[in-house]
């Protein structure tokens, strides 16, 4: 069967999971069960007509640091829901303090093997697509911790779950932008920069790095996502234990 109805049980666990040891760099013998690196819990998930998109809310296990990530699915892309908490030589909390890394997460200056496995860092044009679906700024960015230029509370809405965070940029030694900016990792064609967000903007700003540049920013990663307007529509997306979302009825469908 194409594709099982997972409706009725959307609080539990979709039990998908898989394994997996080259994406981490974890080693494991022949002789030995691989570790399990992925599993994803459904929460909740919803049709948002205003926006003609999918607003879904999912866990996701990264079993190399054994965290449960928050994921959110806005439109037709999976975003993990926080910044990224892997360790690295890069690493670095805004002006050195580790409860601004516990608050807003750590700024990186390399990205290599920092995604989850199945997400990948985004290109200008993924992050273009969420402000368009989200609206705005405003409702990417959290309810609180945001200021204006002027040192004024300016939170968001977090209208699509992705609680955005002005965790700041650090470059060489000096640290700037906490509470007045977010800086993302992107892609674009062959270059990496990154872009920014600010409050009361809603278009981002994307900035090159060259290597041998100290730029130190957030991570979010991000996948596809599979969507269908019709259950009709199922044969031409599904794939073995993928899962897809039904708008027309707001159900979720099991691929087998």
């Amino acid at each position: 069967e194409m594709g099982k109805n997972n409706s009725s049980d959307s609080n539990k666990s979709s039990g998908s999971n898989s394994k997996s040891s080259s994406s981490s760099g974890d080693s494991y013998s022949s002789e030995e069960e691989p570790p399990e690196q992925v599993s994803r819990t459904f929460v909740e998930y919803h049709y948002d007509s205003t926006r003609m998109a999918t607003i879904a809310t999912r866990k996701y296990h990264d079993g190399l640091i054994d965290y449960d990530y928050r994921t959110v699915q806005v439109g037709l892309q999976v975003w993990l829901g926080e910044n990224v908490r892997r360790s690295a030589s890069t690493e670095r909390c805004y002006n050195d303090r580790e409860s601004l890394c516990t608050t807003y997460g750590k700024l990186y200056r390399s990205t290599s093997g920092l995604c989850p496995p199945d997400f990948s860092v985004p290109t200008v044009d993924e992050w273009n697509k969420l402000l368009k679906v989200a609206g705005s700024t405003k409702a990417l960015m959290s309810k609180t911790l945001w200021e204006d230029g002027n040192g004024k509370d300016a939170p968001g809405t977090d209208a699509v779950g992705f609680t955005m965070l002005p965790g700041g940029i650090c470059i060489g030694d000096k640290c700037s932008g906490l509470h007045t900016q977010a800086n993302f990792f992107a892609l674009k064609g062959d270059a990496r920069g990154y872009v920014t967000f600010r409050p009361g903007k809603d278009s981002l700003e994307w900035h090159t790095i060259d290597e041998k540049d100290s730029v130190r920013v957030s991570l979010r990663c991000v996948q596809p996502a599979s969507e269908v307007q019709k259950e009709s529509e199922l044969n031409k997306i599904c794939k073995p234990s993928s899962e897809v979302y039904v708008t027309e009825g707001k159900k979720q469908f099991k691929c087998s």
